[in-house]
């Protein structure tokens, strides 16, 4: 004949899952929490990128235009780019406009953020005066001014001044030495 178990059995029996499922949930939660910080960091960082590149003569509308930054519609750093979005640099207010594909150009946009692979026939990119930020690796290496990489736990980026040349736009030495590669 079997034991029965006890109410103070099944409580604990019932306390031990609660336990364990709270541990996946706050492993959950952390790392949601821990991937919102990187991606304010990853907007941080392209907020700076456009401080330390410099855009032809008339690039903007006018004195008074604004810079924008397109990225894809559906992105992870939406909620961290919002955070930048009427920021000023240099007079130029920051505006965030979100493009359903880049695949017909990249026109109206000073900042571009590629979140994942571009075809080969990409390079219209570099048509607009455009500085092109990768913000996954290996995403479009040749296309992109500045890729973001991970180095252990910290985002490093990597600089391509060739790609920036190509798209018009030319990145300041002081960002280039801070690179943790140059391409």
């Amino acid at each position: 004949m079997r034991p029965r178990f006890s109410f103070l059995q099944s409580a604990k029996t019932a306390l031990a899952c609660v336990a364990v499922c709270s541990a996946f949930a706050g492993g959950e939660g952390r790392a949601r929490a821990e991937n919102n910080r990187e991606n304010e960091v990853r907007a941080a960082m392209i907020f700076n990128f456009a401080r330390f590149t410099r855009w032809p003569e008339g690039a903007f509308a006018d004195s008074e235009g604004r810079l924008t930054i397109c990225a894809p519609r559906e992105n992870a750093l939406s909620g961290a780019l919002k955070r930048i979005e009427g920021k000023r640099i240099r007079g130029k207010e920051i505006t965030i406009r979100k493009k359903a594909s880049f695949h017909l150009g990249a026109h109206g946009c000073h900042v571009v953020i590629i979140t994942a692979p571009l075809s080969e026939e990409a390079h219209w990119l570099h048509s607009g005066n455009t500085l092109i930020i990768s913000v996954a690796e290996d995403v479009a290496p040749d296309i992109a001014s500045i890729e973001l990489v991970s180095v252990g736990r910290q985002i490093r980026f990597v600089v391509n001044p060739a790609a920036a040349k190509a798209s018009g736009v030319e990145i300041s030495s002081k960002l280039i030495d801070l690179a943790v590669q140059v391409r």
